[in-house]
Formats: structure tokens, sequence, C-alpha cells
């Protein structure tokens, strides 16, 4: 027989009576491989907020060293999301010189006090974009 002590028993027990769900900002897809015909590579990414209040989101595209490219077009870069909104954000990156290859991340931070209302943190999730030129 297993000893189980009472900590994990009373637990286990409301876990089961009270289930939760976790919830967080979210960036689809997470990783994307990425053929391109010129020096320039296009990322289509999706930005969601599944939290009750609206959301400052901020989209950063990040280096394989995690410090900010600066070169980038976005479609929208810093931008509020309400409740359950969706948003498509589109990104252009250069390809560094002489390089057929390119890793960056599209990074998706939300900073949920607006007007002094919400928390206190700011929650970042990246996905992993791999380029390379087809020709």
């Amino acid at each position: 027989m297993t000893y189980r002590s009472p900590f994990w028993i009373v637990t286990a027990a409301l876990l089961a009576a009270f289930p939760m769900t976790a919830s967080a900002q979210a960036l689809t897809p997470m990783k994307q491989v990425v053929p391109a015909d010129t020096d320039v590579f296009k990322i289509g990414v999706d930005v969601s907020n599944p939290y009750a209040q609206p959301q400052r989101s901020r989209i950063i595209v990040r280096d394989t060293a995690m410090l900010p490219i600066l070169r980038v077009a976005l479609t929208a870069d810093d931008f509020v999301l309400g409740p359950g909104q969706k948003r498509r954000i589109g990104v252009l990156v250069d390809f560094e010189p002489g390089k057929r290859t390119r890793i960056v991340y599209v990074c998706h931070a939300m900073q949920p006090r607006i007007a002094g209302v919400g928390a206190s943190y700011k929650g970042e999730v990246c996905g992993k974009v791999s380029a390379f030129r087809s020709r």
C-alpha cells in the first residue's frame, strides 16, 4: 500500500471539484517555415486576447539573440484588443546581406494595464519563423 499525504489528497479533490482553465494571450502559428523569392519574406500571425478586459498588444520581431529587429514592416505594432478579439498581423522582414536563411521570433506582448485598470504584469509569447530563399 502506498502512503498518500493529506495535502495531495485535498489538492486532487479541490481540482476535481473546481476545474480551472488557464488563459493567456495567444499567437498562432507558433512555428513556421517560410519560402521567399526575394530579399524580403512575409509572415502572417494571428493574435488574440482571451481575457475579460481589453489588453494593449504589442508586436515585436526578435532575432535569435532575442534582440528586437528594427528593420521590419508590420500591419500593426501597438493596438488594443477587446475581450475575446483576434487580429491578423502581417510582417515583412529582410534577409541579412549575403544570407539565404534567417530565423526570427514574432512576439506578442500584452500590457494589461489600460488607464490604470488591470494587472501589473506583462506577458509575451513568441512564435519561431525559419525563412529561406527559394532561389
